[in-house]
């Protein structure tokens, strides 16, 4: 069995099953994402070829340098506090939970599963000013800061940073699940001869523990990353991008592209920049990871 095992087609013939609803799902769309970033026009209709005309728009197409600045913005914001409050949490939950860890742990995941209409619907509640105030502006109205009550996703200002807000409460509890599963595998006698030795909380956080959970910590960055550069529901049900293109970011810039005006040719390359701006983010990542980090 074991010679059967390191039979490179034998491999072969078990992975497939996988491998190719894989290849379908994932490289025949970017490989069609390619070709139609080619063509002008509305598939079907008046699709002209005119072969890489449609990546220079991307570098003079004003709007697209603004919602390229969103999505930034949305990711550097996002992305860290996701992983390091669901880093914090696992840590408190660990040392204090108790008995209660998983009843915490549940409650903290329950936003990760709800339906993105839910969540959108339930922010959109949250935040209104009209029928009546949402939870936020009545708060603000009953203690007296009635200069604070605004319609808070139709300004400039804050839509993008409410939207931000937003998918921090709801994913972090999805990263800290993870991370707490990747605590539960220390091995108790290492915690114990720390203690013995006398280190405290913070020292065995900081030579053991996150030591060792390092790479689900990089695991779940690269998924964070990968996740936030393509967000797409929470401003699409929350804001739908406005106002004007203030709370916009680029999947949501593409989808319009391709389906409200029509231009699947500039959405495809639009798709490419997406694409390239995952690859180099999970590079830059896994290199940062391969140098040794002094906590």
């Amino acid at each position: 069995m074991e010679k059967l095992l390191r039979d490179k087609k034998v491999i072969l013939l078990f992975i497939l099953p996988a491998l190719i609803p894989f290849v379908i799902l994932v490289f025949v769309p970017i490989v069609m994402s390619i070709y139609f970033s080619m063509f002008d026009g509305i598939y079907g209709f008046n699709f002209d070829f005119v072969g890489f005309a449609n990546y220079p728009r991307i570098f003079s197409d004003g709007v697209l340098r603004h919602v390229f600045s969103n999505t930034m913005y949305y990711f550097f914001i996002v992305t860290p506090l996701q992983i390091v409050l669901g880093v914090f949490l696992a840590m408190l939950i660990w040392f204090f939970a108790g008995k209660l860890s998983t009843t915490a742990r549940v409650l903290l995941y329950i936003p990760a599963i709800m339906p993105s209409m839910a969540v959108g619907q339930l922010f959109r509640k949250v935040f209104e000013t009209q029928p009546y105030l949402g939870l936020v502006n009545e708060v603000f109205a009953l203690l007296g800061f009635d200069n604070l009550v605004r319609p808070w996703l139709g300004l400039p200002d804050s839509a993008l940073s409410i939207v931000s807000i937003v998918d921090i409460w709801r994913w972090t509890g999805f990263y800290l699940v993870i991370i707490y599963s990747a605590l539960t595998n220390i091995s108790d006698s290492l915690l114990e001869a720390a203690k013995i030795d006398g280190a405290g909380r913070l020292a065995q956080v900081r030579y053991i523990m996150l030591p060792l959970i390092k790479p689900v910590i990089v695991i779940c960055t690269v998924i964070a990353a990968a996740g936030n550069l393509q967000v797409f529901e929470t401003p699409f049900i929350l804001t739908g991008g406005g106002p004007g293109n203030y709370s916009n970011v680029l999947p949501l810039l593409m989808y319009n592209t391709a389906f409200a005006w029509m231009d699947y040719g500039y959405a495809s390359a639009m798709a490419m920049v997406i694409l390239l701006q995952c690859v180099v983010v999970t590079f830059l990542i896994n290199l940062l990871n391969r140098r040794k980090v002094d906590y």
